[in-house]
């Protein structure tokens, strides 16, 4: 998406908490949201952690040599 920047970054990151509650519904970010925030308000962190996601879950970087494959019987 062009503009997930916008989207993680607006109401001072709320995404990342609630993406965090839905990963991890038993754990409570709660003692170290502010600080994972902090991280995120510096330049280019933003860009660079969805950087990392764009790329590794790009299909066209999908190795298919390396799929799960059934084993036969």
């Amino acid at each position: 998406m062009p503009f997930a920047e916008q989207v993680v970054a607006a109401d001072d990151f709320a995404f990342l908490e609630q993406w965090w509650r839905d990963a991890s519904p038993e754990f409570d970010p709660a003692p170290v949201i502010e600080r994972v925030k902090a991280t995120f308000r510096e330049p280019g962190v933003v860009t660079a952690a969805l950087g990392y996601y764009r790329h590794t879950f790009h299909p066209a970087q999908r190795d298919p040599d390396a799929a799960v494959r059934p084993r036969s019987a």
